[in-house]
């Protein structure tokens, strides 16, 4: 059985421990290899260009996650947000075009946006 997300690692940086259970189940049932930041200091501590994706919540305990959203984007890393912090923080102003899923996404929802992701950047990929 071929899954979704075949050999893609994703970030996710959720610091409720729960919804951060749920996503690593559901994107590792799609073949994804998922490491987990529950901080801001933990996703800095990481090498970002390791990564295919990510998912982002937006507020985390120690801070805003733009800095890494900055770091993933100036990598070319695709990543959407996945939080309960509305769209009007400044979302759509900083990262216009990236995708925003109000949390709790259903799991097929979020597949199919990290899908979109990972497949527009093969095509940007090939054209390169």
């Amino acid at each position: 059985m071929t899954h979704d997300l075949d050999g893609q690692r994703i970030l996710v940086v959720e610091d409720e421990a729960i919804i951060a259970m749920d996503l690593n189940w559901s994107l590792s049932d799609h073949g994804a290899e998922v490491v987990i930041a529950r901080s801001l200091a933990d996703a800095n501590s990481l090498n970002l260009a390791a990564f295919d994706l990510a998912v982002l919540d937006i507020d985390v305990g120690d801070g805003l996650v733009w800095p890494v959203a900055n770091a993933l984007q100036a990598l070319d890393v695709p990543f959407l947000f996945h939080s309960a912090t509305c769209r009007e923080d400044g979302v759509g102003f900083r990262f216009p075009g990236v995708p925003f899923l109000t949390k709790p996404a259903g799991g097929a929802r979020l597949i199919e946006a990290l899908v979109e992701a990972a497949t527009a950047r093969t095509k940007l990929e090939a054209v390169a």
